[in-house]
């Protein structure tokens, strides 16, 4: 059983080798899949290194590239229980 369904909402995917931030989104969607999430990132600036995307793949998490789909569209239909916007400029 799931605990629901989150959608994480940042500029792009954390490219957790470069910086802390980016490590403690990672470590966060680390914990949320632990906790049996059903986790979608939305990348608001799209997928521009796409090893950073794919690691998040690798955990099981849908990529969303919001260059390409809407991200509000998303929002709209996607039945999520949660959102969690990773900087206040992306809400």
């Amino acid at each position: 059983m799931t605990a629901g369904r989150i959608l994480v909402g940042s500029f792009g995917p954390p490219q957790f080798d470069r910086d802390s931030g980016s490590r403690r989104v990672m470590d966060l969607l680390d914990l949320l899949i632990e906790q049996r999430w059903n986790v979608t990132f939305a990348s608001a600036n799209g997928l521009r290194i796409p090893r950073y995307a794919q690691a998040l793949q690798r955990r099981g998490i849908h990529v969303v590239d919001g260059e390409t789909q809407s991200i509000a569209d998303l929002v709209i239909t996607g039945g999520f229980d949660v959102a969690l916007l990773v900087s206040w400029p992306v809400a």
